[in-house]
Parts: C-alpha cells; structure tokens; sequence
C-alpha cells in the first residue's frame, strides 16, 4: 500500500511538472503568435529598426521532421513542413504542444535592427530576452551618436594613394580572385557611416576620380566603374610611394635637427658673448 501511495504521488508530481512544461512551452507559443515574422525580412535598416519578431523553426523529438512555424490557435501549431524533394518548406500541417520539448525550437529573434539567434526556449527566457533588448537599445544610441558626430565632421581623401592602397588590401584579404565593390571600397575608406553622410554624393565623386585615374594610369582594371581589380604596377606604385614619403620623412627628422643644432649654437653663442661682456 505504501509503495502504491509513493508511486501515485510520483506519476502526480510527473504529471504536474509536464503539465508546468506544456503551459511554459505554451506561452512561448502566445509570444511567437504575436511576434511572428513575415514570409520576406527586410535587412534594410529604415525597416528593421521598427522589429520585434521571431522566425521560429521547430523539430520534432522523435522523427526529426523540420517544420517552419507559421501560427498558434486553440492550442495548436500551423507550420509548414519542410519537403525533401523540392527542399522547402510547405504544407500546412497541424501540431500538438506537447508533442515538444524547449530544445524542439531554434530560430532568430529580432529586434531593432539586431539578431539573437537561439536553439532552445531556454534561451530566450523574458529575462534573457529582457537583457538582450536593453543591450541593443544601448548599442543602438550609441551608433546613433556616433552617426550624428560623423555627420558633423568633413571627411575627405587625405592622400590619393590611400585610395589605391584600399583596393589592394580589400584584394590581398579577399578569398577569391574577384575585383572589388566600390561600396566596399567606400566603406574601407570611410567606414560604413559614410552612407549616412550629408555629403555622402561628394564623397563618393572624389573617390570615383581617383579610381578614374588610377585606372587610366593602369594601376587598377575595371570594366564596369563599379568593381576594381589592382595590377602589378599598383603594388610598384605603392612601393614608390612609401619609399618617397620614408625619404621626405627622413629629410624633414635631418632638417629638425640642423635646425636644433643652429638654435643650440646661437644660444651657446650667446651666452658665451654675454659672458664676456660681464667679465
């Protein structure tokens, strides 16, 4: 009798905290209902900016089928299967809750422009949660400021060889052998802020001369005005430049020091002259 008692308030606690997980397993289905993401994401910032949603995959413990969630009703899960034929996800299908575990999620939550992947409920607690969107609100204002004291400032090309010298580094850490963007280049030159710019149309001429000439010069190839591939005779171009501004650096440390050494000699010689006159 005493074993019977122990093992009905064994299967009672069982039941309870299953019942516990179905309903914690439930509210995060209330929240996807309400947070969930549309069929196409803008990565434009102007758009995600304004998001707070999730896209939310779910597999299932036992067959390991995929599906792509879709809604929450009456206690039931419409998603869409996921079609090894046609390799997407499809069909409506029906799912029970409690046919899954927190781990039976994974999926990206979004929110102000910013991404928090997950690959279980348990890691997109409210509190977790809560943290993360205090954190991208703290990022987020400080890219805005940083945005605003960059707009204020001027930016220009300070030496025309650090336009060239931009290419040919995109190109040496490139994975291939494909020309560079001129976006990239821009954003090498500028930082990415420079899309923000008020003068982001000037900025982008000056650049667009240089690479001109650059090209003209057969430094650099392009075949479009839009991507740029360096030569040979880019490398022996820079190489020539270094070597000048090393020679008119190492001109201009000689020059300070003949300089120090005349006002040195004009002061010692001064006080020598006024020694005398006191003597």
């Amino acid at each position: 009798m005493a074993i019977h008692f122990h093992l009905l308030n064994l299967y009672k606690l069982n039941s309870t905290i299953a019942e516990i997980v179905k309903m914690d397993i439930q509210s995060y289905l209330e929240r996807f209902e309400k947070k969930k993401s549309p069929d196409f994401i803008s990565l434009s910032f102007e758009k995600s900016i304004n998001y707070d949603m999730y896209s939310v995959y779910i597999t299932h413990p036992q067959t390991g089928e995929q599906f792509l969630f879709e809604g929450y009703q009456n206690d039931e899960i419409r998603a869409k299967k996921w079609s090894l034929e046609n390799e997407a996800f499809q069909d409506i299908v029906i799912l029970k809750p409690e046919e899954f575990k927190a781990n039976s999620f994974s999926g990206i939550y979004y929110y102000k422009a910013n991404e928090a992947a997950f690959s279980s409920l348990h890691e997109i607690t409210p509190m977790k949660v809560w943290w993360f969107q205090i954190k991208v609100i703290l990022d987020n204002w400080k890219r805005a400021k940083q945005k605003h004291q960059y707009r204020m400032q001027n930016h220009s090309v300070k030496q025309q060889m650090d336009v060239l010298k931009a290419v040919v580094d995109l190109y040496m850490q490139s994975n291939s052998d494909e020309p560079i963007h001129f976006v990239s280049i821009m954003t090498k030159l500028h930082s990415s802020l420079w899309f923000y710019h008020d003068n982001s149309n000037q900025m982008k001429k000056e650049v667009e001369l240089y690479l001109s000439a650059f090209s003209n010069n057969g430094n650099l190839h392009t075949t479009d005005r839009l991507t740029y591939k360096p030569t040979g005779t880019a490398i022996l171009t820079l190489q020539n430049s270094f070597s000048e501004q090393k020679k008119q650096s190492e001109n201009k440390y000689i020059q300070r020091g003949m300089l120090a050494t005349a006002i040195f000699s004009f002061i010692a010689a001064a006080l020598s002259a006024y020694g005398t006159l006191i003597h």
